[in-house]
């Protein structure tokens, strides 16, 4: 069924090109007649998201449509549904919502979303948890007073900072001609230093840099007075 509704939805999707300057996104939730979906932009480096669209459920199917100079990042939400679908939206797209947690739901048709998604989920979302348990032990640890599994803990926290520095900057190397690229290091360049960040974003294609977002990451990371690791 699932394919059906995704063959359905393709069908109306046009190849986007250069030359255009909107792009669509069509969307489909079930069970949520007359709820809200809100789209947020979250393009801005140091700016909270806004939001710009919003669409009422008449039935299943929604669309969105907005004009994109560069790919640009997104979220939607519902007040009924726990969580929010982040994407970065570069082309025209189909979202399928998971209608019990946004966070888990489908987008066909972005390569940059898809490219993202993948560091997400093999690279940051490990490393979360890691952090998360580390942290648990560390403080059941300090509770116990047992001073050589604090220390153990402190160097293994330090070694798994140091690992994820290195994927972050491999990631980051492998995708330099890529969005996905620009978009991860916009989300990790306070993580990463500033001597790190602006090395990272000397590696990043020349196009990139002068996009909207890289002149942001750019003026962030030479600021003196922005606060963040050397």
């Amino acid at each position: 069924m699932k394919g059906a509704v995704f063959s359905f939805l393709l069908s109306f999707l046009g190849v986007f090109s250069n030359a255009q300057t909107t792009a669509t996104l069509h969307g489909q939730i079930a069970g949520y007649l007359n709820s809200t979906v809100y789209l947020y932009s979250v393009s801005g480096l140091r700016q909270p998201p806004q939001l710009v669209d919003s669409a009422k459920l008449t039935t299943e199917f929604f669309t969105f449509k907005r004009v994109l100079k560069e790919p640009s990042g997104y979220y939607l939400s519902m007040n009924e549904v726990a969580g929010q679908l982040y994407f970065i939206w570069d082309k025209d797209i189909v979202v399928l919502l998971n209608s019990n947690e946004l966070d888990k739901s489908t987008v066909e048709g972005s390569p940059t979303t898809e490219a993202w998604r993948s560091f997400v989920e093999n690279v940051q979302a490990p490393y979360d948890q890691q952090v998360k348990v580390n942290r648990e032990l560390f403080f059941k640890a300090q509770d116990q007073k047992d001073t050589a599994r604090v220390t153990q803990l402190y160097q293994e926290a330090y070694a798994l900072f140091m690992n994820h520095q290195k994927a972050i900057t491999e990631y980051i190397q492998s995708y330099h001609d890529s969005w996905a690229g620009l978009y991860v290091l916009a989300s990790c360049y306070k993580d990463m230093g500033r001597k790190s960040a602006q090395s990272l974003f000397a590696e990043l294609s020349s196009s990139l840099q002068q996009s909207e977002l890289g002149k942001q990451i750019s003026a962030t990371i030479t600021d003196p007075d922005y606060m963040m690791r050397p």
